[in-house]
């Protein structure tokens, strides 16, 4: 089967699950529970998708796209049935000694936005017992995948990734280290400083401490314009309304939703393109906003090669370089001081920065430690480690019962961390051409159009329209970083 014939017969589907998936957000349908919606259609496992998947597809480069696609559905679908079951249990369970209403699958924004420190000890005690009690069922989610991917003739589970991402996962973490160990004083110091005022002793962090002290200023976020109308007056001023354009529907609400959060769905692009969220009052709310609206904006643009196969499964590097490049203007002082007057500036662009850092360096946390999971010895050997891992890099303790539940799969966080530094090259060119207020130039709109035309396919294409030489380079993310939160390697 070719790329052309696979794209005709998958379109229908993917489209009509991705509609579903925006209908099940908006809480306008009971019928999805969980995340992996390929993964639960059995029309997308049968017949000879499934049998004409081989590993040698991946020689094609026009097919490797879809064999990628095909082994996450294969791979989701059989492990389905068991995502269920935990994740029945995880999003039903009450946390009565608070409030009937508390669930798990909304707890992270009312961490940010209402919970003192004991109260988000309780919520993350309560939440831990769930993952212990359930951990057979997250260890045999795994072996599933991992029996899976052996049926479609992978000889381990990083051979898996390496072959559908083409990734080198050893050399980037090689480069990921050393970000790691030059910025550590830096990052430590500045993260040290905001949970002493947030009164959290640093040694005693928490992961939940993190959402809570970047929600908003130590909790609740003060000095916010209204969110929605800023975010499309600053793409509107671009040229890049993301009202009225033909196959964006957009759907953004403060009421509550099946799950918290702003969320990107997409079918068949350029012509079916969901922006859906619940709104929150924090600066997470804007820079996920920010982010998610330019990417669906971005979505939307026609490609040189509409039939391209990439439009069903778009480089997650591309989405999350778009992402970036909107995500970061809560962080630039021009938009600050246009769009939230009354905050501090300087204070809130360093505040974003870490934020920044913090979110690279768990990437790559996560990232070593998905590959020592996905390694030799059994999975219950490997929790205390989780613990490690995410300390040595993010600098706050990461219980060791999530080590199943938040890693990712397929080594995703490689696709992140490469999509954060590309986006931060793309910013570069942006203020290059358009300066630091590119933001208010339609040109900039028109140029960032321009890159996106070259499709969703590859890396390779918007990168040498942006002219950009190497798109893994990690040096202009972190010089970004250095300019305000102060030089990572301390000058002898």
């Amino acid at each position: 089967m070719t790329a052309a014939e696979l794209t005709l017969q998958l379109a229908p589907l993917c489209a009509e699950l991705a509609a579903h998936k925006a209908d099940w957000l908006r809480g306008e349908s009971e019928q999805l529970r969980t995340t992996p919606i390929y993964g639960r259609h059995g029309s997308l496992l049968s017949g000879e998708l499934v049998a004409g998947l081989t590993i040698q597809m991946a020689a094609d480069p026009t097919m490797r796209p879809w064999l990628e696609l095909l082994t996450r559905i294969q791979i989701d679908g059989g492990c389905a049935p068991v995502s269920d079951r935990f994740q029945d249990v995880l999003d039903s369970e009450i946390i009565r000694s608070l409030d009937d209403k508390w669930f798990f699958c909304d707890t992270a924004a009312r961490i940010m936005a209402q919970c003192n420190r004991k109260q988000r000890k309780v919520l993350d005690q309560s939440r831990r017992r769930v993952l212990v009690r359930l951990e057979a069922v997250l260890a045999e989610d795994v072996q599933t995948a991992h029996t899976l991917m052996v049926d479609r003739g992978f000889t381990g589970y990083s051979t898996m990734c390496e072959t559908l991402s083409g990734l080198d996962y050893k050399g980037l973490l090689e480069d990921a280290d050393g970000l790691v160990e030059d910025s550590d004083s830096v990052y430590r110091t500045q993260l040290a400083l905001g949970l002493r005022e947030a009164g959290v002793f640093p040694e005693d962090a928490r992961y939940h401490d993190m959402l809570y002290l970047f929600g908003g200023k130590f909790g609740p976020a003060s000095g916010l314009p209204e969110i929605e109308p800023a975010v499309m007056a600053t793409l509107a001023g671009m040229g890049l309304p993301i009202t009225d354009v033909p196959g964006l529907q957009v759907s953004l609400s403060d009421a509550t939703t099946m799950q918290s959060g702003i969320h990107v769905l997409h079918g068949r692009l350029p012509d079916q393109v969901w922006l859906v969220g619940q709104l929150q009052d924090d600066w997470l709310c804007w820079r996920e906003l920010m982010g998610s609206a330019g990417l669906a904006r971005a979505l939307t643009t026609p490609t040189a090669d509409p039939n391209s196969a990439g439009n069903l499964w778009p480089e997650p590097i591309l989405l999350e370089a778009t992402k970036t490049v909107f995500a970061s203007l809560p962080g630039n002082p021009l938009w600050l001081a246009e769009h939230a007057p009354r905050v501090d500036v300087e204070a809130e662009a360093k505040r974003q920065h870490l934020w920044w850092l913090y979110r690279v360096r768990y990437q790559i946390g996560s990232l070593r430690f998905a590959r020592f999971l996905h390694g030799p010895g059994e999975l219950t050997d490997k929790a205390d480690p989780y613990e490690h891992y995410m300390e040595q890099t993010v600098a706050m303790r990461f219980e060791r019962d999530n080590y199943l539940h938040d890693t990712a799969r397929y080594f995703d966080q490689a696709r992140t961390l490469l999509g954060i530094a590309l986006g931060c090259q793309l910013l570069g060119k942006l203020e290059q051409r358009f300066g630091d207020a590119w933001f208010k130039d339609d040109a900039a709109g028109a140029w960032l159009t321009s890159v996106w035309a070259g499709g969703w396919d590859t890396v390779a294409a918007q990168a040498d329209l942006a002219e950009i030489n190497d798109p893994n380079d990690l040096w202009p993310m972190i010089e970004r970083l250095e300019a305000v939160l102060g030089p990572f390697e301390p000058e002898e």
